[in-house]
């Protein structure tokens, strides 16, 4: 091994991990506690709801983006890690659709 070399990675599965940079203009979409849709971009999965744990305070300068991390239950683990995933935010209920939907 070579110093400073991860010789291994330690992850857990349930509860899963997902992160992305969200835009600063969709801020209000994405808040600590609240509740967002993910679904694998590869066929077959069905769309789980995962809570923020993490909103961070820092945003990136040059992409006007700052790191948002929620967790999901995979108590079963049939998502991997490192899925690509598509990312919204939940709808509450009563809310009202989209309009045109």
């Amino acid at each position: 091994t070579e110093q400073l070399v991860p010789v291994m990675e330690v992850m857990a599965l349930d509860p899963l991990c997902v992160e992305f940079e969200c835009p600063v203009t969709a801020e209000n979409q994405f808040r600590l506690g609240g509740a967002l849709r993910v679904r694998p971009a590869a066929l077959g999965y069905e769309a789980r709801l995962a809570e923020i744990t993490h909103v961070s305070l820092k945003a990136t300068p040059a992409s006007h983006t700052f790191l948002v991390r929620a967790t999901l239950g995979n108590a079963d683990y049939s998502w991997r890690s490192g899925l690509k995933v598509h990312i919204e935010p939940a709808q509450a209920p009563d809310a009202a659709p989209p309009r045109g939907k």
